[in-house]
């Protein structure tokens, strides 16, 4: 090794080396790396695995039904105690993914697909001068009906334009939703 390799290795090392020996015992040692540090594993919280066996690892909807009669009794025995809101959460939760498994409408819903494209929906121009029709006549007034009309006439125009332009009909697209309905089980999600 050349003399100002050997400076530069040294230089280096002792760049690294220097913070950590001046620390006190008292103060963190420095971070050298961006960002934080990581934090250290918390040994006085035992590590809790997924209780054997683990419930409904395929979602059927027999064993979710069972697992919302277990969590039912669960959280009435748990009466007013602290826990019973975890409880009632895993039971609300698992109500609601019942709920999305047997309604087949449920993700017609665009709300429930995207939130922020119903926003964007909801600050188009003419949304907001739907909006405006309603507060100046109220739900009943005649600018009111002829914007929501026009909204009413823009869409079933955009809605026959893609239409066109997938080379499909109504007919076909009637015929394709009565086919997947009469093929898919009653009850998957």
């Amino acid at each position: 090794m050349s003399g100002k390799f050997r400076i530069g290795v040294c230089a280096m090392v002792a760049s690294l080396v220097l913070p950590v020996a001046q620390a006190s015992a008292d103060e963190p040692l420095p971070w050298l790396l961006p960002g934080s540090p990581p934090l250290p594993p918390d040994y006085t919280v035992p590590y809790l695995p997924a209780v054997a066996p683990v419930s409904c690892v395929e979602g059927k909807l027999s064993c979710v039904k069972h697992l919302e009669t277990i969590l039912q009794q669960h959280t009435a025995a748990l009466g007013c105690d602290h826990d019973a809101v975890f409880a009632d959460a895993y039971l609300t939760i698992t109500r609601g993914y019942i709920e999305s498994a047997t309604d087949p409408a449920y993700f017609d819903n665009l709300a429930r697909l995207d939130p922020l494209a119903v926003r964007a929906t909801y600050e188009r121009p003419d949304r907001i001068n739907l909006r405006h029709a309603r507060a100046a006549g109220g739900a009943d007034g005649p600018l009111y009906k002829a914007k929501l009309a026009e909204i009413d006439a823009s869409a079933e125009a955009a809605a026959y334009a893609i239409l066109e332009a997938t080379r499909t009909t109504p007919e076909a697209n009637a015929a394709r939703r009565d086919y997947c309905r009469s093929h898919i089980d009653a009850g998957a999600p």
